[in-house]
């Protein structure tokens, strides 16, 4: 399945894999498979009662029609569609994943439940973005501007902001960026303006906006952090049965993962992951005072409800407890090939499918006037005046004669080749000499050529935030991965 993992590059592209006409029929298939054996399925149930009031509490406003199918879907009687991502300011490529989320669960008549992954740490407190003087598009740079103080590293849930001042400030430094955009990105009407309460994190506040803007497009899935997920009676019971059985499962685990290297011939030892030590559980423990976290060791004593899932632990726990059906980006559907080993060879279980969705959207910034000719073509042009000038000169019939020759009788001997190589390389450079000025010519195009190409490249990067776009772009690309047929003009399936 990695193997077709492949990031659209191109603007309004996407990728599916499988194609996503065959996802309502993986979780039909799926919902098979989950109902044995019964051990499992008691910790489903369990999970699912603890989930209605959960969900409730973590989504106060939810109209009476949704609480209705909340409730039969915790009764599994309807399917519950999955994603989940970091509460960070991700790209639009990874936002589609909410949208086609709420799609499939009305395909299915289920509901979708989108996994707030604040368990994870905060990466970067900056955000970065295209900058040019002027109309000079030629001259453009990624910027990092920061939003806060980079502070201690620590997960989501207990992050909260650092240096107000930064934090207020920061869509008016974007502002003064971003003039000569030729449009207005969501940052500005969106950022907070005032200072939130104390206990706002920054999960909280790019939550916030998030969802925001998801009521408003329609975009109505249920939402749950990690960290309160991780606090169920059904999530402990699942940590100690790990931990009871803890050799087998290290043993699982770390074959599944070395499996993984070597079929990609990955020689990290941090990727995908870690392999567990010996007493190691494959959880986070309670973080430190500074906020960091630490490894979960079966020979220390923690409060369950302080214990989190790591990364693999947790699309298990989602994909066999929790959920019907797990909609990936392309990271995390190539790390649940280790999943989908472990849980085939830990429960004796065939995984349940999962679908993986990504897109593509650029900025609408200025487009830079590129050359008829591409820099790989100039530099394959380049190269061919270099080496072979005999093909370019119109004259010196006696030079080209000789190096013809040269080439029709290269000689075995050792010794004998150094010096005709020699004798090669001077004629070629005899007849070089004559190429001067379109040499020249070619050099000044070609530099000229990489300069607007690098600055194309940067200007047309899937990886800026969300919130740099304008709303009139970015609604109705997100909006097409919501229809239960994706748009045609978008549509491009790997399979």
């Amino acid at each position: 399945m990695s193997a077709r993992f492949q990031v659209p590059r191109e603007n309004h592209r996407f990728l599916a894999v499988p194609p996503r006409d065959q996802w309502p029929e993986t979780v039909r298939i799926n919902r098979q498979r989950l109902v044995q054996p019964a051990q499992l399925t008691d910790l489903r149930k369990q999970l699912h009662q603890e989930l209605f009031s959960l969900l409730l509490a973590e989504n106060p406003t939810a109209p009476a029609e949704a609480i209705s199918l909340l409730r039969r879907a915790c009764d599994d009687q309807i399917p519950m569609i999955l994603t989940g991502h970091q509460p960070e300011l991700f790209h639009p490529g990874v936002w589609v994943k909410n949208f086609a989320t709420q799609a499939l669960a009305q395909d299915v008549g289920g509901i979708g439940l989108h996994l707030i992954v604040d368990n994870d740490t905060v990466k970067s407190t900056e955000l970065r973005l295209p900058v040019w003087p002027g109309d000079d598009l030629s001259s453009v740079r990624i910027v990092s501007l920061p939003f806060d103080r980079p502070g201690m590293e620590m997960p989501y849930e207990l992050r909260q902001i650092q240096d107000l001042d930064c934090f207020l400030s920061f869509p008016q430094r974007v502002a003064a960026m971003t003039a000569n955009w030729g449009y207005e990105p969501l940052l500005r009407r969106l950022w907070p303006t005032q200072p939130p309460a104390q206990d706002f994190t920054l999960s909280r506040c790019f939550v916030h906006m998030r969802r925001g803007c998801e009521q408003a497009w329609g975009c109505v899935n249920w939402e749950l952090p990690v960290s309160v997920l991780a606090k169920t009676a059904a999530f402990a019971q699942f940590v100690d049965r790990i931990v009871a059985d803890l050799p087998r499962f290290q043993q699982v685990y770390n074959a599944s993962v070395l499996a993984y290297r070597r079929r990609y011939r990955i020689r990290s030892q941090h990727h995908p992951v870690p392999l567990l030590d010996s007493d190691e559980a494959p959880f986070w423990g309670p973080a430190s005072e500074s906020g960091r976290r630490g490894r979960l060791q079966r020979s220390r004593a923690c409060p369950r409800d302080a214990v989190r899932p790591r990364a693999l632990t947790l699309t298990l726990f989602a994909r066999v407890f929790l959920g019907d059906f797990f909609i990936h980006g392309i990271g995390g559907g190539k790390y649940d090939e280790v999943t989908d080993a472990i849980i085939r060879d830990y429960y004796h279980l065939d995984p349940p499918g999962y679908g993986v969705l990504s897109a593509t959207l650029f900025l609408p910034l200025p487009q830079l006037p590129l050359p008829e000719a591409d820099s790989r073509k100039l530099k394959q042009q380049y190269r061919d005046l270099i080496w072979n000038p005999q093909r370019y000169v119109d004259d010196a019939e006696e030079i080209k004669a000789k190096k013809e020759w040269l080439i029709r009788h290269e000689p075995q001997d050792r010794r004998a080749r150094r010096g005709w190589f020699q004798e090669l390389r001077a004629t070629t450079e005899q007849l070089r000499a004559r190429l001067a000025e379109p040499l020249a010519t070619i050099e000044s195009t070609l530099a000229s050529a990489q300069v607007l190409e690098e600055a194309q490249r940067r200007l047309c990067r899937r990886d800026f935030s969300w919130i740099l776009y304008p709303e009139a772009e970015l609604k109705p690309f997100l909006q097409s991965f919501a229809m239960p047929e994706m748009a045609p003009a978008t549509r491009v399936i790997c399979q």
